[in-house]
Parts: C-alpha cells; sequence; structure tokens
C-alpha cells in the first residue's frame, strides 16, 4: 500500500492512477501532394503492355553535320591542303568519322567552316559516293569558290562541314538512298507491393486516436505505396536480376537514369545533369545564378520538341529565384494554375515557358532541396503490365475462420506492376545546387 503525508499534489498520486487527458483523433501530416509525379501522369495516356520488358523507338532528326579531321588533295589522304591552294573546280578530300560520311550522297551540297568563327566559309558540291573505313573515312567535294582568306583562316583550318542540300543536272539519273534508323530503348516493369497485415484483436481494438485500426493502417499503407513508386519512377535504377525466391527481379529505369543513360549513349550532351557549385566554383549565386540558368534554358529548349516543359524543384530553388529576383528583378514567375491538387507557377524565359512545382519529396533530401528536374509531359506514357494497374487485392471473405492459412489474422496488400517510356532525351534537364554558392 502506497501513502502520502500532508498536503497531498498531484505529483503524488502512483503511476497510472490518474486519467490524464487524450485527444480522440489523429494528427497526421498531410499527404496530399506529396506524389505529384503520380497524380499528373495518373491523367496523361496509359499504354498497357503485355510483357515485363518494354520497348520503343526514338528518333531524333539528322544532325547532317559534324567534325572534319582534315582536309587532303589527293584521296590517300597524305597530302595535307594547302591555304588557298584551291580555286573553282579544284577537288579535296575531307577527312572525318565513317557515321559521318555514311550521311553524305553524291549529289550534296556542302558548306566547309572553322567551328566558332562564322565569318569563314567555302561551299562545294560531293562529287562521289564517301569512301567509309573507319576514322579514315572522306567526302569528295569539289570547290564552287576560290580559298580566299578570313581574318587568318582559310580551307586548310576547316574543321566542320554541314549538309546544305543536293543539286541534279537536267536529266541525271536518279540518286542512292540514305535511311536513318531510330534508337530503340527499352524499360522493365517493376512490382509494387505495400502489406495490410493484421491480426484478428487488432481488428477489433478501438484506439485512443478513434478511428478504427484496420482504416487507419490501410490508409497508411496506400501513403507508402504512392511514396515508393513516386520516388522510384523519378530516382529508381533499371536493374535486372534474380530475386531470393530465384525468379526474375526487375527494377524500373526512372528519369534521372534515362537521362544518365542518355548521356552514356550519345544522345544527349553530359551538360543536361549539372551542378552550379561545380561549373561556378568559388563564385556566388547572386554573381553567376541568372547567367547559368540563362544558358542552361538555352540548352534545354535548343532542340526541344515544343516550347513548353514542367519541372519540380524543392523550396532551395524557390529561395535560389527569389534571390535573383530581388537583386536584379529578371525573374518572371506567376501562378498559372491549380490542378489534381498542385500549384503550378508558370516561369516566362527568353525561350519559352516552365511550369513550377514544389516537390515535397525533393524538400526531404538536402541535395534534392536544391535540384530542378524538366521534363516535357507530352512524351512520357504510364505503361501498366495487363491489368495490374494499382490495384488492392483484398482478404477472403470474414466467414473463413483463418484467412491466411495458419494465421489468425489478416493480410491484404496494394499492388501495383508497370513501368514509364520515357521521349525525346533533349526535353530532360536536371540542375544541382540552385541558389548554392559555388
Amino acid at each position: 500500500m502506497t501513502t502520502a503525508y500532508g498536503m497531498i499534489g498531484t505529483g503524488d498520486f502512483p503511476t497510472n492512477h490518474l486519467p490524464t487527458s487524450y485527444r480522440e483523433g489523429l494528427i497526421a501530416w498531410d499527404y496530399k501532394g506529396m506524389a505529384p509525379f503520380t497524380a499528373i501522369t495518373g491523367k496523361i495516356e496509359t499504354k498497357p503492355i503485355n510483357s515485363d520488358k518494354h520497348t520503343w523507338f526514338v528518333q531524333a532528326p539528322p544532325e547532317r553535320a559534324g567534325t572534319v579531321t582534315g582536309v587532303y588533295n589527293d584521296p590517300a589522304l597524305t597530302s595535307a591542303y594547302v591555304a588557298n591552294a584551291g580555286v573553282a573546280g579544284t577537288i579535296v578530300y575531307v577527312k572525318m568519322a565513317a557515321a559521318l560520311a555514311g550521311e553524305f550522297l553524291a549529289s550534296h551540297t556542302v558548306e566547309l567552316g572553322v567551328a566558332t568563327f562564322p565569318m569563314y566559309l567555302i561551299h562545294g558540291k560531293v562529287i562521289a559516293h564517301p569512301y567509309v573505313d573507319g576514322a579514315n573515312s572522306f567526302v569528295t567535294v569539289r570547290l564552287k569558290e576560290s580559298d580566299v582568306t578570313v581574318q587568318a583562316k582559310t580551307l586548310a583550318n576547316c574543321n566542320k562541314v554541314t549538309i546544305i542540300g543536293s543539286a541534279f543536272a537536267h536529266g541525271e539519273v536518279a540518286p542512292r538512298s540514305v535511311v536513318y534508323y531510330p534508337e530503340d530503348l527499352y524499360n522493365r516493369t517493376q512490382i509494387w507491393r505495400n502489406a495490410l497485415n493484421l491480426t484478428n484483436n487488432a481488428l477489433q481494438e478501438k484506439t485512443r486516436y478513434g478511428t478504427p485500426e484496420y482504416k487507419r493502417v490501410k490508409g497508411q499503407v496506400l501513403q507508402m505505396h504512392t511514396l515508393d513508386r513516386e520516388w522510384s519512377c523519378i530516382r529508381g535504377q533499371r536493374w535486372e536480376g534474380i530475386g531470393a525466391n530465384g525468379q526474375p527481379e526487375y527494377h524500373t529505369m526512372g528519369m534521372v537514369d534515362y537521362i544518365r543513360r542518355s548521356i552514356t549513349a550519345g544522345m544527349i550532351p553530359s551538360t543536361h545533369i549539372a551542378d552550379f557549385r561545380v561549373d561556378h566554383a568559388g563564385k556566388t549565386w547572386i554573381e553567376k545564378g541568372s547567367a547559368w540558368l540563362n544558358t542552361k534554358m538555352e540548352l534545354l529548349y535548343r532542340k526541344g520538341t515544343n516550347g513548353e516543359r514542367l519541372s519540380f524543384c524543392g523550396s532551395g530553388v524557390r529561395q535560389g529565384i527569389n534571390d535573383i529576383a530581388m537583386t536584379y528583378g529578371t525573374i518572371d514567375l506567376t501562378p498559372e494554375s491549380h490542378v489534381w491538387g498542385l500549384d503550378i507557377d508558370a516561369w516566362k524565359h527568353g525561350f519559352g515557358k516552365a511550369g513550377l512545382i514544389t516537390h515535397p519529396l525533393f524538400n526531404k533530401d538536402d541535395d534534392w532541396r536544391n535540384a530542378w528536374l524538366f521534363f516535357n509531359l507530352r512524351n512520357i506514357k504510364w505503361c501498366p503490365f495487363g491489368n495490374m494497374d494499382l490495384h488492392f487485392r483484398k482478404a477472403p471473405p470474414k466467414e473463413n475462420e483463418e484467412q491466411v492459412a495458419g494465421e489468425d489474422g489478416i493480410l491484404e496488400e496494394f499492388y501495383t506492376q508497370g513501368c514509364y517510356e520515357w521521349g525525346a532525351a533533349v526535353d530532360y534537364l536536371l540542375l544541382f545546387g540552385v541558389g548554392k554558392d559555388g
């Protein structure tokens, strides 16, 4: 028996004797808007597929231009061209990589020049089928004009060639053809599963936060399933292997992995992933941030498929934009729409318009808080495997004594299997360190 002497205060009561006060209900962080990419792509084209390996084809317009590695007087490439030696009618042999040589046809008119010096140009016509032999490939060109020095530049300095068009004499025979084949890309469908596993006792208990435990846990499991999908489809890496049960296991290629693979494959330059802190080490964001963003937007829209992009960013990016706006007054950022539970601001700049969405998951990571990810929603498709888009797999009816063989409880789950099809790589850009000093 516990005793107390003198004036009795609340500190004298034995443990658990006071009822205290519990709020009936649960104060939880709001998950609304936590998965904006999943929300947005739920409204775009869906293309069910019938295999866990999904392949598609992407074809960019041909460049029809490239690097020249030398100009010669002979097809053996032993006698280098000498400055000002060429006149109209002179035949030269323009050396280049095999892939570029394969684009030329006899009849093509060409422009020979010097990179970063557009004041020097000389024109000619391809008069023979290209010779293709690795690094020693060449195109035979008959000059249409004399080689005249322009600020110390001549045909001897030539390091680039551009196909201008084609030209034929009256009654000339038909030319040979050049065919460009698309790039084949693929992704693997990933299986996302999040289980709801409760004992029969837990199903019957009443908690202090009011809602039945089944309803609370089911809502939480759905949230986790959604977040798993969201991050996988942005930061996931494609992987193909064997699971613990000896069966195939695939991880889907997320957006960032697609950008990295496109860079590795030479489809886009490495500058489509950049970090301000690396590009401008030792400089402040206020000094160089505005010019850096301008350069990156030119890169993003240079060869893009249309003039509008969407983007996700963290709060650090917003702060960096505000810092530039407050310093220079050069940022045009206005609220544009509120769709699918998302606030989208429009950033209008010299190259087009980008929709700006603050992504809550970016703010959970210090590096991603200052990251900015651009993409073109028109070129993205969600591809569920068969009928295995998001669905809930319920337990057997309640009249079954054991819902799971040998277990006193239920096992249910949210299940999704699918992958994304990513479009033209030139429409993607990932920037780190936005708003940070170098």
